[in-house]
């Protein structure tokens, strides 16, 4: 599992990768304990599901009322949330479709999709699309671009607890209607390992628009 910042929050022990989040809170409050709890969920970390694979669904501990330390941690990536690769290609896909889906596993093409939990606001979608459109045109993801086709995403690096020479690479992202989390191994903090396979994957998604 992994800690996993940026987008509104494998390989065993990984740190944290911090990222950009969609817009400015300006003078605002910040969001609570209650309401990261919240946002966790809404995004699958925690909810539990079953295939008939193993997976880890995710965590965070709710920090105390008033460590606000901890709370800037998490919303940080650096603080108390678990992922995997899995949890993070479910995000992804829950900004593309504009709703959380629990995982089914299909044998039928005629077996109707899953109902969506907790449909996100119109205004958090189009934020994070925008965001991660951004990264992949010309941000830090642009490497990922694929000719003639959108592509979405956002990287992130972490330390990784138990390797110090060693730091997880991140891409988080979809083309059409298909989601995918990219983790690498690396020495450097430079995103390229995971966008070099994004790429590659993505441009492999024929028929994806």
């Amino acid at each position: 599992m992994a800690r996993r910042g940026g987008l509104p929050a494998s390989g065993a022990g990984t740190g944290s990768p911090s990222s950009a989040s969609p817009g400015g809170r300006g003078h605002q409050p910040g969001p609570t304990h209650s309401d990261l709890a919240s946002t966790a969920q809404q995004f699958g970390v925690g909810v539990p599901w079953e295939l008939p694979i193993s997976a880890f669904v995710g965590s965070m501990r709710q920090p105390g009322e008033g460590n606000s330390g901890e709370r800037a941690a998490d919303m940080s990536g650096t603080g108390s949330v678990r992922v995997s690769p899995r949890n993070m290609a479910l995000i992804a896909a829950a900004v593309q479709s504009g709703s959380w889906h629990q995982p089914s596993l299909v044998v039928d093409a005629s077996e109707p999709g899953q109902t969506p939990r907790h449909p996100f606001k119109s205004l958090v979608i189009s934020q994070l699309r925008q965001l991660m459109a951004q990264t992949v045109a010309s941000g830090a993801a642009r490497g990922a671009r694929v000719p003639g086709a959108e592509v979405f995403g956002q990287v992130g690096s972490a330390k990784i607890l138990a390797r110090a020479d060693l730091r997880a690479i991140w891409f988080v992202g979809y083309r059409g209607n298909v989601a995918f989390a990219v983790l690498a191994f690396s020495r450097y903090p430079d995103f390229t390992p995971a966008v070099n396979v994004a790429h590659t994957f993505a441009a492999a998604l024929q028929g994806s628009s």
